[in-house]
């Protein structure tokens, strides 16, 4: 039997920002004996990591990165790869991406859905374990990291160079592995976009199909007898504005391949009042909550309603984008000339395009699928009322 184990965001923050690879494994002693236990472990790299200095890229949200130190760690763990398919892998860059993979490859460390280019970040990986073959194939929604023909970055989400992906990928392996970055942050379930898609990844090929993103757990399915992971919830993300909620906890996540498939979640609570990732001695909470998202994904008028409502929790913080400021009469005027242009600038504020902030977040919510699914129905609902 060949195990697989996965893991959901990594990345030294906050109280961690600093440590060196020694503190790091220490930090992470909980969960050392079910990483090297593991034929073969993977994590998600949520940043850039480098020694040098390079400038953020122009976003909104946070830019983050690591040193060496780890990388260095995460060797030292026992991991045997990475997945850099996420919305901060090139935070600061084309050149900081290169020195991330040339640190990955001087470690030794594999990684997947990342790369100096789009063509790079896009290949299948595929590795050979007890005589079986296993394609791993990695992507994210798309955001600001996006590789391109000559930029580095991440494999997008692009639902046809999946498709073609998984058909190549059958043919040359035993086991299909689909890990996606994406989903609605702080959102436990999946919206039914992402359901769709993702069972038809199944209906195509894909052995399994694994999600992070969402800073929390989700819940899982089988379908058409293939598990899908709709979210594994933060690794090792320390957040100083995040404790003693979703944010502490998730699971790893056991692939376990002999004739078939089947999976086993080792529950956990990271960064909380403690620092560093700590196995969860008691579950019987964590199986509670479980078992609910479980019915509610089996259910799609259950995804469906709980999507709606939780769009309606959105509404503000989405439609604000929209909601600057105006004084049509002013504007009239100055369109006709007949406001003096130095006083137009102290008098009218910004357009939306004006406003960098506005501008970037606007971006985000319209390129990035699950910002994008929100928007829309939100903007559907004010058509409604027209």
């Amino acid at each position: 039997m060949v195990k697989i184990l996965i893991t959901g965001d990594f990345c030294m923050h906050d109280r961690m920002l600093h440590f060196r690879s020694n503190e790091i494994v220490a930090a992470m002693e909980s969960v050392v004996s079910y990483i090297r236990g593991a034929d073969y472990a993977i994590t998600n790299l949520e940043c850039s990591v480098f020694d040098g200095e390079y400038k953020p890229i122009t976003k909104c949200g946070i830019n983050l990165h690591n040193s060496s130190e780890s990388v260095k760690a995460l060797k030292k763990i026992g991991f045997k790869g990475v997945t850099l398919a996420n919305n901060h892998f090139a935070d600061f860059g084309t050149e900081a991406v290169n020195e991330s993979i040339s640190l990955l490859e001087q470690y030794k460390l594999d990684y997947f859905g990342g790369g100096r280019n789009l063509q790079e970040a896009s290949r299948v990986k595929y590795i050979e374990i007890e005589n079986k073959k296993i394609a791993i194939i990695n992507c994210c929604e798309h955001e600001y990291t996006i590789a391109t023909d000559t930029e580095g970055g991440a494999n997008p989400l692009d639902v046809i160079g999946i498709y073609h992906s998984i058909l190549e990928a059958k043919e040359h392996a035993d086991y299909v592995l689909v890990i996606v970055h994406g989903g609605s942050e702080h959102y436990p379930l999946p919206t039914p976009r992402m359901q769709k898609w993702y069972r038809f990844f199944v209906e195509v090929g894909a052995d399994a199909v694994v999600n992070h993103h969402q800073h929390c757990y989700s819940g899982y399915e089988y379908y058409q007898g293939k598990p899908i992971v709709y979210g594994l919830g933060n690794f090792c993300f320390d957040w100083e504005g995040q404790r003693n909620s979703d944010w502490n906890s998730g699971y790893m996540l056991q692939v376990l391949l002999d004739q078939g498939i089947r999976i086993e979640l080792i529950p956990y609570e990271q960064c909380n009042d403690n620092v560093g990732t700590y196995v969860l001695r008691d579950r019987e909470e964590f199986d509670r909550r479980l078992d609910v998202l479980n019915e509610a994904i089996q259910d799609e008028m259950a995804i469906k309603k709980l999507y709606d409502d939780f769009i309606q929790s959105k509404h503000e913080e989405y439609i604000y984008v929209f909601n600057n400021s105006q004084n049509r009469f002013l504007r009239r005027l100055a369109k006709k000339g007949l406001l003096p242009s130095e006083f137009a600038s102290e008098i009218l504020p910004p357009t939306i395009l004006e406003n960098n902030e506005r501008l970037l977040t606007l971006l985000s919510y319209f390129q990035c699928e699950s910002h994008h699914d929100v928007m829309i129905e939100i903007l559907k609902e004010h058509k409604s009322k027209l």
